[in-house]
Order: C-alpha cells, then sequence, then structure tokens
C-alpha cells in the first residue's frame, strides 16, 4: 500500500487539438533551443503534449515530497483504432515510469458492457482506476491539469481523515505560457449549498478521499448513456455528502491547460443531486487484469 493513489483517464483521440495548436518540423529551431519558446514564442500543445507537460511536472513533485509512498493509475479508455498511450513516443518517460500503472480498458470490454464504443467514459475509467488503486488515499485528477507545489506539499501533510475529501482552492486556466486566462473557486461564496459549502466546481479536477470512502459510496455513478459524463464529478460530491463525508479545503491551485471543448459525448438526463448506488462489479471489477508486458495492463 502507498499513501496517495492519482487516477487519471484519457485516450489519444486529439482532444481539444483544433484550438491553440500548431506543429513544428524536428529541423526547426524552434524544438532545438530551449530557450525559445520562453523568449519569443507562445507555447501551444495538442492533447498529447498536454498530458506529457501536466503529469511530468506533476511526477517530479510527487518524487520530491511523496518519495516512494504514491502511484500513478492511468486509464486508457478504448483506445481508437489502437492508438495505445503507452506506445506513443512522446509520452515514453511516464509509461515507463515505475510510479505509474497503465490499465487499458479494451474495445472488446466496452462492447460486452453495451456501451458506445465512441463514447469517452471518463468516470467509469477513473471507477476502474480506484479499484485497481493501492493507495490509502486517492486523489482523482485529469492529465492536463498541473499541480502546484503548494497544494503537492498540502496533499502529502494535511491528507489524513478517513472521513473527510479534500479539495483544491483553485482552478486556474492557462494559456500555453502558462498565462491565466480564468480562474474559479472550488467554493464560491454564492449561497449555493452545491458550490459554497459542498465545492462542486470542477470537482473532476481535483477530489481527495480515502479509498475506503469511495468503495463504501461505491466510486463515481455509472449511468446508462451515449458516453456524456458531465455533472458526474458533482454528482459525487453530493454521494458523499448524503453520506456524511465532509470538505476540506487544501491551500494552492490547480493549472488547467486551456483547450477547446469538444462535445465527444452523449447526453446525461439524470439528475445530478441524486443519491445512486453501483452494481457490486462497478469499475468494470467483473473483468480480469490480464498483464502485458512491464506495468502495462489490459482489461
Amino acid at each position: 500500500m502507498v499513501k496517495l493513489s492519482i487516477i487519471y483517464t484519457a485516450r489519444d483521440d486529439n482532444y481539444g487539438d483544433d484550438y491553440n495548436v500548431v506543429e513544428f518540423p524536428q529541423s526547426d529551431i524552434r524544438n532545438k533551443d530551449p530557450n525559445y519558446f520562453k523568449n519569443n514564442f507562445t507555447i501551444k500543445y495538442n492533447n498529447i503534449e498536454r498530458i506529457k507537460f501536466a503529469v511530468e511536472s506533476n511526477l517530479l513533485l510527487m518524487e520530491k515530497y511523496f518519495n516512494n509512498d504514491f502511484e500513478i493509475i492511468f486509464i486508457d479508455w478504448n483506445p481508437v483504432k489502437e492508438n495505445f498511450l503507452y506506445k506513443n513516443k512522446k509520452l515514453s518517460t511516464i509509461f515507463t515510469n515505475k510510479y505509474v500503472k497503465n490499465i487499458i480498458v479494451s474495445n472488446e470490454c466496452v462492447i460486452k458492457e453495451g456501451l458506445n464504443p465512441n463514447g469517452f467514459y471518463e468516470y467509469r475509467g477513473k471507477n476502474v482506476g480506484i479499484r485497481h488503486s493501492n493507495g490509502e488515499f486517492i486523489l482523482i485528477s485529469n492529465p492536463d491539469d498541473v499541480i502546484s507545489e503548494e497544494l503537492i506539499k498540502e496533499m502529502f501533510y494535511r491528507i489524513n481523515e478517513d472521513n473527510k475529501y479534500y479539495r483544491c482552492d483553485w482552478r486556474i486556466d492557462v494559456d500555453h505560457n502558462l498565462k491565466e486566462i480564468n480562474r474559479g473557486n472550488s467554493f464560491p461564496k454564492n449561497g449555493m449549498l452545491a458550490d459554497e459549502v459542498l465545492g462542486t466546481p470542477a470537482s473532476g479536477d481535483f477530489t481527495a478521499t480515502s479509498k475506503n470512502i469511495f468503495l463504501k459510496i461505491g466510486g463515481f455513478a455509472e449511468i446508462k448513456s451515449n458516453g456524456n459524463e458531465s455533472m458526474l464529478d458533482g454528482r459525487l460530491i453530493f454521494n458523499l455528502y448524503y453520506n456524511d463525508v465532509m470538505p476540506i479545503k487544501l491551500n494552492g491551485n490547480i493549472l488547467h491547460l486551456d483547450h477547446k471543448k469538444h462535445n465527444r459525448n452523449g447526453s446525461d438526463g439524470n439528475n445530478w443531486k441524486t443519491r445512486y448506488t453501483n452494481p457490486t462489479n462497478w469499475g468494470l471489477y467483473n473483468y480480469d487484469l490480464k498483464h502485458i508486458e512491464n506495468n502495462i495492463y489490459i482489461l
């Protein structure tokens, strides 16, 4: 067991790649001079580069403060045309890192479950990560979120209560020079229970609680849809509240690497504030986890 597991879900489907993206040939001076972007040009990321920048940054700080006491569970949800994340050369330093465990949710598994093979079931993927994690505590985040050093220190020293859940202070949307575009408070003072008291805004980007609590409440709601996972992060927060798990705000922020939002999902007609109970095999726990190589697994 480790103190903390970080859960990510993603896939290589060019998500957000038609916004602020530019690619330069390998021979271009902008790829040879590490100071070029800093001094002359706006850095621009595509989907894979957002993952690379954010996760590599987070790994460096996690290793500094948590030492060997953490892991990252990275779910590759139903890779499009078998474009596996671990085979992308730009991500090689991530998927060969000893702290990273990669679990692929196969197309076969998705079809057997009666899910939309083109849908991106982000929170079902995160449920898979929860079920296969080894952390005493679990952080749900996204691989385009850069965690500040202040927040990582707060995580190390303050995430220690089994009956609490933890939110960051701010999510800051940044451009690709890390310049602030917009910011949102996790607990905005607007008189709404969902926001001011429970801290639902952008909770899919940063919510931590113990694995015991996740197992008790059954993870994120697994709804029947075409793949829309919107609002299920807030619905989890309400389920925590209904189970008498109360919030703690940590100091520090996450930087969210901005990108265009695509509707790659279906529609969600569920009431996001209602209680829910998942089947006992939530998180695809009725499927065998098969080892492919090194730290790569598949369902």
